[in-house]
């Protein structure tokens, strides 16, 4: 069985004379065997049209974003990227039907006082031949941003409130989690740990959103939704047992003529929820351009930060520590979840923690004023 893979990319960037776009498009053929997995493909240099659709709706995605994002206050927008993948199955007779399923994501880097962020917005849909796809990433409402000059020093006392880690800055966490528990290079230790209480009661679900509903991977395995942690414990991930990778996640690369780790995530945590406390020092969003991800496995997160009680005083505070033991340290969930949509695409709500005495305190890490 064949499919078709077209994947469109556009780059928008303001400029005094309006903005510019670019566009690109980039279409595979994969065929299957007979037990699901890709065994070979081709690149194409033109398609039946459908191509052409997809390149429209990366403009559309990028013009959406220019609307939306485009005059925030304090935050000029920098650039948008917008990616739209579409999968199409030929059947029997030839032709594809209409069973493509297609991703579509759009991010945006913004300017603000504290330095850029990023916000951006995702959708997936099904039976999407012959027209655009019908589901538009809804916009998110923008985060709390600083929009004044932030403050040369934090409140006094702010080390002893409880910590808020709004749905950003908690989806750096879950990202980081997630790549501890499914990391290649752990299979010993992770099979070791399988079955144990890792989390405080947390969920971590790998949606599978992405993919295509009760497909397989390249690798010819389920593609469903995968628990990695329920309850708080770890779940035995299973493996493809050629190549190590998770199993159900696996994808084609035209490339390199084989399969690697697919990328990115869709990912949902859910937990105990707990109320908001009424004196948190909220972390909203991450700055960029610091990197996060250590070899010593310290996660590095420079953020905007404000008190309960004076909303509109900003300042820069840094969050250090390992992410399960910040996870770890987490008393619950509060408000609504949120989809965040960077480096991977996580569902949560705010995050819960002791303040930064206690992070220090108890060694799970630390919180500074930079």
């Amino acid at each position: 069985m064949a499919e078709q893979r077209l994947t469109g990319t556009g780059l928008l960037t303001p400029t005094p004379a309006g903005a510019r776009t670019a566009e690109s498009l980039d279409t595979v053929t994969v065929l299957r065997d007979d037990r699901q997995r890709v065994s070979g493909s081709r690149r194409l240099s033109g398609d039946d049209g459908s191509g052409a659709r997809v390149t429209a709706y990366v403009r559309e995605l990028l013009a959406g974003a220019e609307r939306a994002w485009g005059s925030v206050p304090g935050a000029p927008l920098q650039s948008a990227v917008a990616r739209v993948r579409e999968t199409r199955r030929e059947t029997r007779s030839g032709d594809h039907g209409d069973g493509a399923w297609a991703t579509a994501t759009v991010l945006a880097r913004l300017e603000t006082v504290a330095g850029p962020v990023l916000i951006g917005a995702g959708t997936v849909g099904r039976g999407l031949t012959g027209s655009p796809p019908a589901a538009r990433p809804p916009l998110p409402p923008l985060p709390p941003l600083p929009s004044t000059d932030l403050a040369p020093e934090p409140p006094a006392h702010w080390r002893r409130r409880p910590l808020l880690l709004g749905p950003a800055v908690a989806a750096q966490l879950v990202t980081a989690a997630w790549l501890a528990f499914t990391s290649g290079g752990s299979r010993e230790r992770l099979a070791k740990l399988a079955g144990r209480r890792v989390l405080p009661g947390l969920d971590l679900l790998d949606t599978a959103g992405d993919q295509p509903p009760d497909g397989s991977d390249d690798g010819g395995h389920p593609a469903g939704a995968l628990a990695v942690v329920s309850g708080g414990v770890l779940r035995a991930l299973p493996r493809d047992p050629d190549t190590g990778l998770l199993a159900g996640r696996m994808v084609w690369d035209h490339d390199t003529r084989g399969c690697a780790a697919r990328f990115p995530a869709s990912l949902r945590l859910t937990g105990p929820e707990v109320p908001l406390p009424a004196d948190a020092l909220e972390l909203t969003v991450c700055v960029e351009g610091l990197q996060r991800y250590h070899a010593d496995g310290v996660l590095r997160l420079a953020c905007p930060a404000r008190t309960a009680d004076e909303p509109d005083r900003w300042f820069m505070l840094q969050l250090r520590g390992r992410p399960l033991r910040l996870l770890q340290a987490a008393r619950g969930l509060t408000g609504p979840p949120a989809a965040v949509h960077t480096d991977h695409t996580v569902t949560t709500a705010a995050l819960v923690l002791p303040g930064a005495a206690a992070l220090t305190e108890k060694g799970t890490g630390s919180l500074d004023h930079i």
